[in-house]
């Protein structure tokens, strides 16, 4: 079993980060860009950017520990443009990151104002992986490039409805960071994997989706995040809605790690 935690990184306190390390307990930060850019779609309470407080968490608390977050970068149309500034804001400081795109979500105010533009998306992604090829890290980092992509060959998208559970900081438990408004149960109530498995997504075989079966990234993407599908499409076995944003971006993204290869074994000048 791995445990992570997902957070907002604005208050982790040094005796929390210390608890972390000592229990093997990997941690994942949110970041939506580099100050402002993050601050209009991650704010407090009182209205005040949360970004200063991330970076006060990382630089501070997390670092000098030597824990190293992973870095979840979410896409959304307004802040595509701003999403070269934050990799190389965390490529910076040697961090392990992934690039995911917007999901709809149910509990935000406006969902509609952060759905995806394929155009923007595109053109935010390359400028990010032209700043992966400056710096070109050495650790392997293809997986992080594109949402969901993996370099190894799977059939379905990611663990949820199979090997995944998602447990709230009240302890309730859910298929997935989306659904957190519908808890399956409690870990109180000694809920098991199975009980999970028939609850509210479906995440069908890429074999079975419409739109993907010949496609030669089928096994790569395997057609996208079943619930984003879902929530606009109305169906769990079809292609993803983003999937020429994956067909553009995917070779280049491939390019990158057949680039770093080549740095690793000295082959580049």
């Amino acid at each position: 079993m791995k445990e992570v935690l997902l957070t907002n990184g604005v208050h982790i306190r040094l005796r929390d980060a210390r608890w972390l390390k000592d229990a093997g307990i990997k941690v994942a930060i949110s970041l939506d860009g580099i100050g402002q850019t993050h601050d209009q779609q991650r704010f407090m309470v009182n209205g005040q950017g949360s970004f200063a407080l991330i970076e006060h968490t990382i630089d501070d608390v997390l670092l000098p520990l030597g824990i190293y977050p992973d870095i979840t970068l979410t896409i959304t149309r307004w802040n595509a443009t701003g999403i070269a500034d934050a990799v190389r804001w965390v490529l910076q400081r040697n961090l392990p990151l992934s690039l995911n795109f917007h999901r709809t979500n149910p509990n935000i105010q406006d969902p509609k104002s952060l759905e995806l533009e394929e155009k923007a998306i595109i053109e935010g992604m390359k400028a990010a992986y032209a700043v992966f090829e400056s710096y070109l890290p050495e650790r392997p980092f293809l997986d992080g490039l594109l949402d969901r992509v993996q370099t190894m060959a799977h059939t379905q998208t990611c663990g949820v409805d199979n090997n995944y559970v998602v447990i709230t900081h009240e302890g309730e438990l859910t298929q997935c960071q989306m659904t957190l408004g519908k808890a399956q149960g409690h870990v109180a109530d000694g809920i098991a994997l199975p009980e999970l498995k028939d609850s509210f997504i479906h995440n069908v075989s890429v074999d079975d989706k419409e739109g993907c079966k010949t496609c030669p990234f089928r096994y790569r993407c395997s057609g996208g995040c079943p619930l984003e599908t879902y929530r606009l499409t109305g169906r769990w076995d079809v292609k993803s809605p983003h999937c020429n944003i994956y067909k553009v971006l995917y070779p280049l993204a491939l390019r990158l790690e057949g680039l770093r290869i080549m740095k690793v074994n000295g082959l580049l000048q």
